[in-house]
């Protein structure tokens, strides 16, 4: 009887790696972030999180920003983030002193409640209820409504100051 393998960390890393069409693996997550933040500002990105996840919430289509291809759009970049943070936590050693304590912490504790398909299936399911008449508590168990977004709202947080190292290994 064969024992199923455990996929390569690459599989989970799809976006970066579309985004910048490379091998993930040899991205340097600081840069990954910095681009994020470039493109979209940190006050930015939550003021659209939060407009997500009202849109997800709501029993009907509620998406107030634009287009669905916005949303789509966004959920790529808190993909990206999710993916960059979770590189981050290899890059991160606990005797690094040039680490932000808090930020190191927050990305630890965000990949300690759900591991990174998990995180990126919470999302997938965000997102299909953010772009449809159905509201997110019809897909996810109700107890892990409030963690997704707590977590989601301290990695916002977490990448932008993250994003502001620019130290390689």
């Amino acid at each position: 009887m064969t024992t199923p393998s455990t996929p390569d960390k690459r599989y989970f890393l799809n976006s970066l790696a579309l985004q910048h069409s490379c091998d993930p693996l040899s991205l340097d997550p600081h840069w990954a972030l910095q681009q994020l933040y470039h493109c979209t500002p940190a006050e930015e990105m939550q003021e659209m999180f939060t407009e997500f996840c009202e849109a997800a919430i709501a029993p009907t289509y509620n998406w107030q920003l634009d287009t669905p291809g916005t949303l789509l759009q966004f959920v790529d970049q808190l993909e990206q983030l999710i993916e960059a943070c979770f590189l981050l936590l290899s890059w991160m050693s606990p005797e690094n002193p040039g680490a932000k304590k808090n930020e190191v912490q927050a990305v630890r504790q965000f990949f300690k409640t759900r591991n990174l398909p998990g995180w990126k299936q919470w999302l997938h399911r965000w997102t299909i209820s953010a772009l449809s008449a159905r509201s997110v508590a019809e897909l996810v168990e109700p107890e892990d409504l409030l963690p997704f977004v707590q977590g989601m709202e301290k990695l916002l947080t977490a990448g932008a100051q993250l994003s502001k190292e620019n130290k390689k290994r």
